[in-house]
């Protein structure tokens, strides 16, 4: 799996009821969460982890991948000069691949740092979540990188009470918010199209949660409570 996980919005990935007589008989179903069947069979573009695997299978320059139990694996051994963070890898391209090639929302040249996002649009985009549970609401034609974090011994959970997006179906990178939950950042998050008032509860894997609202209209809106919870609690999708 070239040390990368599993992506609903793959390109690769196939839809539900594909390979089936009958349009209404799924074949193929999310596990964890509806909200991720309507992310499969999307064909507009390539995403991060499928550019990923690509560049480091057939263009391992800066050899980062070493060969574990017959699996093509990322490790400390292949990493030592290279140090990309949240899901990037190296882009030997440039530096001697003392740069990496980062995931959505993150920049820096080891993919460190948020990107900035326009603060006369976004206002206020850090927030730290304690055990009591505050809100967060930002709506309009607007695009923004919101880090929810809290306590490393603990992990965020985001409640999403209400949004709204353009519909679609598969759903998108261009035209859901998402929510970006796992370690792997290089991973497409939850996204979330059409309008949503039904609670989503996400729990984080680490201590932080990424969200990116992608207002493409002006009615376009998300509102979430966002909290910390004790480090035991289950990385899921709710």
């Amino acid at each position: 799996n070239l040390s990368v996980t599993y992506d609903y919005s793959s390109i690769m990935h196939y839809g539900t009821t594909d390979g089936t007589w009958f349009e209404w008989f799924p074949t193929i179903s999310s596990t964890k969460y509806k909200l991720f069947e309507f992310m499969m069979r999307q064909n507009k573009n390539m995403t991060f982890n499928d550019f990923k695997q690509i560049n480091l299978l057939y263009c391992n320059k800066c050899n980062w991948l070493d060969m574990v139990d017959k699996k093509y694996k990322t490790t400390e051994k292949s990493r030592k000069w290279s140090k990309c963070y949240f899901g990037g890898y190296p882009d030997h391209r440039h530096d001697n691949c003392k740069k990496c090639i980062c995931p959505k929302g993150y920049t820096g040249d080891m993919c460190r740092k948020v990107v900035e996002s326009n603060k006369k649009d976004c206002n206020r985009t850090f927030f730290w979540a304690y055990d009591k549970r505050r809100w967060y609401m930002v709506y309009g034609a607007k695009k923004c990188f919101v880090l929810f974090k809290s306590d490393p011994k603990k992990k965020v959970k985001l409640m999403i009470a209400e949004a709204h997006a353009r519909n679609s179906r598969p759903c998108t990178e261009d035209i859901g918010h998402q929510v970006k939950y796992l370690k792997d950042r290089g991973n497409t998050g939850l996204l979330i199209c059409n309008n949503n008032y039904d609670t989503i509860n996400v729990t984080s894997e680490g201590h932080a949660i990424l969200l990116y609202y992608n207002g493409n209209r002006s009615n376009d809106y998300l509102i979430a409570g966002y909290q910390a919870v004790d480090s035991s609690t289950p990385t899921s999708v709710s």
